[in-house]
């Protein structure tokens, strides 16, 4: 593409790559995407049930989302770009993220630990400014509008952090680095294009919402042709940086 070659990288073309590299390739991805959500949902909705201790359950989940679902899901982003590379490759490559294990881990921590800090600012709205219980009371509405602004903040806060460092993933499985140099090259490919980061978040908020539209049918089409657009995007930085890639 010539826009990542002068520098300018246009997220909806990566979309529009992304959806193009889709065609033949979309019911094994969203049969992946489908099995993954259910399963991951189910355990987020049975735990809370079974556990006495709510806490427990939530160590439990956080727990087997950085240690299972979290290699699992970095290895269906690495499928993906191969995909995209036209590479013939089966659905066995989602298990790519387990063959680097210790640095998936290390990573998913990374990227939990970054959500945990930016939901200190919600927890602490949560706790300052109380929900009432009756929804009668005079201030139940403008205290609910408070706790959700506060958590669509904090939520775009912590995917525009998470996103400055997303090709680390695709470092580790694709060019073999380790976390660290990971995440540097990372910062190195990302930190000059804050505003097409920022762009990239809400053509995915935009593609989840064509998604809900559909009474939520759509939403699993729609987020596994993003997914392929981030690995669009990573082969574009690549493409922009091989010499910081060495």
């Amino acid at each position: 593409m010539n826009d990542s070659r002068n520098g300018n990288i246009k997220v909806w073309k990566c979309v529009g790559e992304a959806y193009r590299a889709c065609k033949g390739n979309f019911l094994p991805m969203i049969a992946f995407f489908l099995l993954y959500f259910v399963v991951f949902g189910a355990l987020i909705f049975i735990l809370p049930s079974v556990m006495t201790s709510n806490l427990l359950s939530r160590i439990t989940i956080i727990g087997s989302g950085i240690l299972l679902f979290q290699p699992l899901w970095f290895g269906f982003q690495f499928y993906c770009l191969q995909k995209y590379r036209n590479i013939d490759i089966g659905m066995e490559a989602i298990f790519t993220g387990f063959k680097k294990y210790k640095s998936m881990i290390l990573l998913a921590f990374l990227f939990s630990l970054i959500l945990v800090v930016a939901a200190l600012p919600h927890d602490y709205v949560k706790s300052a400014y109380e929900l009432p219980k009756d929804r009668e009371a005079p201030n139940y509405s403008q205290i609910s509008w408070l706790h959700s602004v506060v958590s669509v903040l904090c939520s775009l806060v912590a995917s525009f952090v998470s996103f400055l460092f997303f090709p680390a993933v695709f470092l580790i499985l694709d060019k073999d680095f380790g976390v660290m140099k990971a995440l540097r090259i990372s910062w190195l490919m990302t930190c000059n294009r804050k505003i097409m980061i920022i762009r990239m978040i809400f053509v995915g908020l935009i593609l989840s919402l064509m998604g809900a539209i559909m009474c939520f049918v759509g939403i699993v089409f729609t987020i596994t042709v993003y997914t392929v657009a981030v690995a669009v995007l990573y082969q574009r930085l690549c493409e922009l940086h091989p010499d910081i890639l060495k």
